[in-house]
């Protein structure tokens, strides 16, 4: 559940933890209810020789994707709402979008919407549509009888992976139960299977030989499964005892997978990243993007470490993000990636309720040699002093100065630029604060961020509808009703604080 800053919760106090302080966007896609945890979560890591079995890995790390079936939905909900902007959706989740394209051979259930999703995956990742899972989506489905045994066979493999019966899950013959002319990724689904049948029942030679298959088939397929596969491959090497071709299938695998926000990937690239391997020189922008802070050329695990807290950020897994940014600010040797790592802690633990803890490591890096990263720590801070202490007197001025009178873009900028707006309305300074709300407003729909957008017209909707505008204060909100019907967001108003509502007649 996404927890947002607005002039219309029920009292300041209530706002203390809105919807800028983690600064990306964040959701439950589960539906479950969200339960602060009452002490730091130390997630355990996987070792190299730990296998937990799931549908798309042979060993995996700890969960933190929704269900195919929530992907469907929203998948689903973008179409009928006429937006053409699957994209988006399928980037920041692509081993969800993977796993549904799997499950959707020779699947009945929602076949446009399963096919929008693959020819969205296929642009993402760079696939040939035609060896990618538009074809196959499309193959299956005018020919499901034939498609059927190789589910079947699939769901069998599986089931016995499942249920350890890993020898048992190695004698099904996936692949010959397919067409001559199926296309390339679903042969390539079946030659995944069979290594990983062979990697769990102890036969990593014969592995290395499934997987290096899968990628040769993969070869004008999607990057992302190039990723999972040279991964794959590097695992089985690396068990064969075969230790200079582990190397270069690892290689091989992060080098496909510079573009892929795939955290479970990429917990497995760090992990089983080999001694003396080097990371290519431009994983270091894997994530989001973000100013250079190693010298140029240089590549180290802690960049990955940023790139990959902000991947769980986007998917609003904050714990593991607040992990993954402690691991970063340690193990790095460079003081701009370490304020960096800093900074992105401090962004968690406000996010995490915890700004007392954060506010020390603010104060911090406002001397940072790096000036964005000073002028960031300045805003937080100053948004710490607006909603949490209430002191508008102090927390304005540095949010202004490091919001307006500095010049510079950064991510996360224009969230608090609307909160500051926010606060202007607040204490009666209407008009500056629309105008900064506006700004922001044409920074989100020029980014798409129409979380982010949505409610900042109903913030916007509210403060009209407080100073008496009630016609434009319904216009306002019709718009913001808009932007959540094609982003699949709830729609309707938010309620004004009697406080708050006050402040902004006064």
């Amino acid at each position: 559940m996404r927890i947002r800053t607005t002039i219309l919760t029920m009292t300041v106090a209530a706002m203390a933890f809105g919807f800028a302080s983690c600064y990306v966007p964040v959701n439950n896609p589960s539906g479950r209810a969200n339960h602060a945890p009452t002490a730091p979560l130390v997630l355990p890591r996987p070792g190299p020789d730990r296998v937990v079995v799931d549908s798309r890995w042979a060993y995996s790390a700890t969960e933190n994707r929704p269900a195919p079936e929530w992907l469907l939905q929203r998948a689903g909900t973008l179409i009928a709402q006429g937006d053409a902007d699957m994209d988006r959706l399928v980037r920041r989740w692509p081993d969800v979008a993977l796993e549904l394209l799997r499950q959707s051979i020779a699947n009945d259930a929602d076949v446009p919407v399963r096919l929008a999703v693959a020819q969205s995956y296929d642009r993402v990742t760079g696939a040939d549509p035609k060896s990618g899972w538009s074809a196959a989506v499309a193959a299956s489905d005018s020919q499901k009888s034939i498609y059927a045994s190789f589910r079947t066979a699939r769901e069998n493999i599986l089931a016995h992976f499942q249920s350890g019966q890993f020898a048992a899950g190695a004698k099904i013959n996936a692949g010959g139960a397919l067409p001559a002319d199926a296309p390339p990724v679903v042969r390539v689904e079946a030659l995944r299977l069979a290594g990983l049948a062979m990697l769990l029942d102890n036969k990593p030679d014969r592995a290395v030989t499934w997987f290096n298959l899968a990628l040769e088939a993969n070869a004008n397929g999607p990057r992302h499964q190039s990723f999972e596969l040279g991964l794959l491959a590097s695992e089985a090497h690396r068990r064969a005892g075969q230790a200079d071709a582990a190397a270069a299938s690892w290689k091989s695998a992060v080098a496909a997978g510079v573009d892929v926000r795939d955290p479970e990937l990429w917990e497995r690239a760090l992990l089983e990243k080999p001694e003396h391997a080097d990371w290519p020189a431009d994983v270091v922008n894997t994530g989001a993007a973000e100013p250079r802070v190693t010298p140029q050329g240089i590549s180290d695990s802690a960049g990955i470490l940023i790139g990959l807290g902000k991947m769980y950020l986007s998917r609003g897994a904050l714990q593991p993000a607040l992990l993954t940014f402690s691991r970063a600010e340690a193990e790095t040797t460079f003081p701009g990636e370490k304020a960096l790592a800093t900074l992105y802690r401090a962004q968690t633990m406000i996010a995490l309720q915890q700004p007392a803890s954060a506010l020390p490591m603010l104060e911090g890096l406002l001397g940072s040699s790096d000036p964005q990263v000073a002028r960031r720590a300045e805003a937080l801070q100053g948004d710490i002093f607006c909603r949490v202490l209430n002191d508008h007197q102090h927390g304005i001025p540095m949010m202004r100065e490091a919001l307006v009178d500095a010049p510079g873009d950064w991510p996360g900028k224009s969230r608090l630029l609307a909160n500051l707006g926010l606060y202007d309305i607040i204490d009666g300074q209407t008009d500056a604060g629309i105008k900064l709300l506006h700004e922001a407003q044409a920074q989100f729909e020029t980014a798409g961020q129409w979380e982010d957008l949505a409610e900042s017209l109903k913030n916007e909707a509210a403060s009209l509808q407080v100073a008496g505008r009630t016609q434009d204060a319904l216009a306002m909100q019709n718009r913001a009703d808009n932007i959540c019907l094609r982003a699949g967001l709830p729609t309707g108003p938010l309620i004004v604080s009697k406080s708050n509502a006050a402040k902004i007649q006064q």
